[in-house]
This record gives C-alpha cells, structure tokens and sequence, in this order.
C-alpha cells in the first residue's frame, strides 16, 4: 500500500509547494501595507511548507508512470489536501473563521465557486482579500491542467475524445505534461494580464483590477465588495468583466492552436456553438431587459451580455440582483446553470462539448429511425468518435442530475427550503455559485447557513469540480481491491 501511495503523496506535497509559494504573496502585500494579518500569513506559509516538505522528503522517488487507480487517488486527494491547507490564513487572520466556515470559502476558492461566508468583504485586509482572488486563480489553471492532460487519459465523461494520438499508455501523461504546462502557463498569464488591464482602463485601482482579473479569468467570481461589480456601477466595467470571463471560458488549446492554424481554430464546433448561443441569449436578455424592465438600451445590451456571459461560463459574477428583473430572466438563468463554457477552459457545469455529442447522438437516432438501415457516423470537428464517447457522455449527464437531485434533497433535510436546496445544490455542482432564492442570492452571502448545509455544499462543489466520476470511484469498495 505504501509504495501504491507513495507517488500519490509525492505530488500532493509539490502541489502544497506551489500554494506555499502562493501565501507569500499576501504575506508581502500584508508587510509592505502593514496590514493586521501579516502573522497570520507568515503562520500558514510555515505549516503549508512544512506539510509539503514532509510529504517531497518522505516519499520522493522519480515518477514515470502512474496506473489509472493512482490517478484518481491522485486528483482527489491533492484537491481534498489543497482545501484544507488553503483554510489556514482564514483560520489564524484576524477574520478567525471557524474550521467549516474556512473549508468552505477555501473550496469555493480552489473550485473557482462564487459562494462566500465573509459578510463584510470591505473591512477585510488587503491580504486575505488578494488571497481568496489568488485560490481560484490556482483552481482556474489547476482545472485546465486536469481537463487537458489527465482526465482525457482517464476517460471521463467523453473527454477521451481529446486524448492525443499514440499507444494508449500511463507514462504518456508525463510527456503530454511536459510538453503542455509551457504552453498552458504562457495562455493563463497572457490572458490574465489582458484581463488585469481591462479592468484597469475600466476605471479600477491596480489591486482591484488584480483580484478582480484572478476571480475573472478562473471564471471564479470572488469580489472585494459585497455587492460585486454592482459597486463599480460601471457599463465599462461590465464589458471588462465580460471580456476576462469570455478569455477564461475557451479552450486553453484553441489559444494555442488559434496561433498556428486559425483556420482550423475558428472551425472549432463547441467555441463556434458557444459563441453563437452567447450571442442569441444575450439579444433575448437586452431586448427583455428594454422594454419589459424599461431598462435604457446600453445599459440594456450591456447587462444583457453581462449576465448571460456570467452565467454561461460559470463565474457567478452579479451587476445587481437580477431576482428583480422578472420570471423570465431567473428561468433563463437557472437553465444555463446546466450549459458552462468549453472543455479545456475554466468553466464548470456540463459543457458545450457534451452538449455537442448529446444533439450529435440524438441526431444519428432520428435519421436511424426513418431510415433503419443507413449507416450514420458519429463525427465531431470532423473527427470520428466511438460509441464509447457518446455512452460517456450520457451516463456522465445522468451521474450530474443524479448528483444534483440528492444534494438538493440533503439540503432540504437541513432545513432549507425548496428555492435554496434545488438552486443552491446546482449551482454549486455546476461552480456557478449564487442561489436563485432571496436569502443566498445575488450580494448574499451563506454565513447564515447551519453547519451541516455548509458541508454539504463543500463536498459538492469539491465532487462539480472533479468531474463526479473522479469523486464517485474513490468511494467505490471495488476501487481498493487488488
């Protein structure tokens, strides 16, 4: 068991590195402000440091292959680990969250969730207010790593589709890494300091820009205001945000590829789909905004791209409370709680993908039904995929409902009512954050929320985050068996 573990522990303790290496960031902004929690930061670098020194030291040894119970093992407790050290400046600052409450606004971080217990976000330091923005930048990148070269080895929910040609072998996703990480790092930190400067000349001071950039591009959404961007009271700063999050919900791949063969690039199916649905949401949402809200007609198109941007890809950002602007709006909203932005970005939820291979499927079984015998491929950015890919698609649909369906219920059983549960259990499976009720809607916050809801919540924006599959096998009897 030890040396089935050993590699498992070894990356968990680099992975503890990089958030060491992280925390001294806020310690210095604290330093340099002479902020209250530079202790506090300097504490958690220390006990982050000395965990991950524990782990590399005891358990190093080079790494060239990994079987795929290895891989899962690996995902699931790097995250769990990773959640629990990035609650540690908010257990020892000033702000002196319990144990629940700091696990929670760390998984919301890491998971690029918009749920937040912190009320008063205004009266919080420089630093933990940079660190929260710097957790779900971690998670963005973290994500698009998992996405683009593990979880297509691992076959979850079709994304084998966009596994690399060659033998189908473990020690592969060390040559895909290696050869990945440059050129994934290079796409986030450009898109980032694109994002960073939108805000910027939006009118937004160099640390708001900042964090707002990190919360933006991770398609996070964790504000320094209460009321999110609606502080800003901005149109400028909507179409930053709005630009940040549409960089962050692409393919990390298609930016690469976007460089040396546009032409392929722009034929991409899901980012021409996700585009195109963006595009036609945000015209029926500014046209309802006009004249149904006689909301005036830039303000109209710009809220109107905003919330559909907002919610499309995940990030949960709010311009205001759009509870207020009619049925028709929060039911829009809660269907694209389903939809989420590309595969290989840092979107949460289905997906355009799967939605891709779902109409794909649905297609080839109407043409089947009125002519039984024609044979009708499967292809997808005229590529061939296999039944393997659509049944993994589907059955990774079901496991999201299924998944969903008995978090709401094990909301209600705290108490919650019914607007809460359902909205609240999607919205955190999906990472979106923000629940359609009164209470823990847009400019809330969950601090009232009881304990055992708040665990909930935590696991599963942790199991949204991990594709289901990925959670759901580690906890499987069978996966332990030799």
């Amino acid at each position: 068991m030890l040396l089935f573990l050993r590699p498992v522990l070894y990356v968990a303790g680099l992975m503890q590195l990089i958030v060491a290496g992280f925390m001294t960031l806020p310690l210095l902004l604290e330093l340099v402000s002479h902020g209250p929690d530079a202790e506090a930061f300097f504490e958690a670098t220390l006990i982050t440091s000395a965990i991950a020194l524990s782990l590399t030291l005891s358990t190093y040894a080079e790494i060239r292959q990994l079987s795929v119970r290895q891989m899962f093992l690996l995902v699931v407790f790097t995250w769990g680990l990773t959640a629990i050290t990035c609650t540690l400046p908010y257990t020892i600052s000033q702000i002196d969250l319990t144990f629940t409450d700091a696990l929670f606004e760390a998984v919301a971080g890491i998971t690029t969730t918009n749920n937040t217990v912190i009320a008063d976000l205004e009266n919080q330091s420089a630093g933990l207010l940079l660190w929260r923005a710097l957790t779900q930048w971690l998670g963005g990148i973290s994500v698009v790593g998992m996405t683009i070269v593990l979880f297509p080895f691992m076959r979850i929910g079709g994304l084998q589709i966009f596994k690399s040609e060659g033998p189908d072998r473990s020690d592969r996703i060390f040559t895909q890494a290696r050869a990945l990480s440059t050129s994934l790092i290079t796409v986030y930190l450009t898109i980032s300091i694109i994002s960073a400067l939108l805000y910027h000349f939006a009118g937004l001071n160099w640390f708001d820009a900042i964090t707002h950039m990190m919360a933006t591009v991770s398609t996070g959404g964790f504000s320094t205001h209460n009321e999110s961007l609606a502080y800003y009271d901005s149109l400028p700063v909507l179409w930053a945000a709005v630009g940040g999050m549409l960089l962050g919900a692409l393919p990390f791949t298609w930016f690469m590829l976007l460089g040396v063969d546009i032409r392929r690039a722009l034929s991409d199916h899901q980012v021409r789909n996700f585009i195109a649905l963006t595009l036609l949401l945000a015209l029926a949402l500014g046209l309802w905004l006009h004249y149904m809200n006689d909301m005036p007609l830039d303000a109209a198109a710009t809220h109107g791209l905003f919330g559909i941007v907002s919610m499309m890809t995940t990030t949960g950002l709010s311009a205001g409370n759009f509870l207020h602007w009619g049925g028709f709006v929060v039911t829009l909203f809660f269907i694209l709680y389903f939809v989420g932005g590309c595969t290989g970005s840092t979107t949460g939820s289905l997906k355009i993908f799967r939605w891709n291979v779902a109409f794909i499927s649905l297609r080839q079984q109407l043409l089947k039904m009125m002519l039984p015998h024609r044979v009708v491929s499967l292809t997808y950015n005229g590529k061939t995929f296999s039944d393997e890919v659509r049944d993994s698609v589907a059955n990774f649909i079901i496991l999201f409902v299924m998944t969903w369906l008995a978090a709401a219920l094990a909301l209600s059983a705290t108490g919650l009512d019914p607007v809460t549960s359902i909205s609240g259990a999607l919205a955190a499976l999906a990472n979106t954050g923000q629940s359609l009720s009164a209470q823990y809607g847009p400019g809330s916050n969950f601090a009232a929320l009881q304990d055992q809801a708040k665990w909930i919540l935590s696991i599963t924006m942790l199991v949204g985050r991990l594709e289901i599959l990925v959670a759901i096998m580690t906890i499987m009897p069978s996966f332990w068996r030799d």
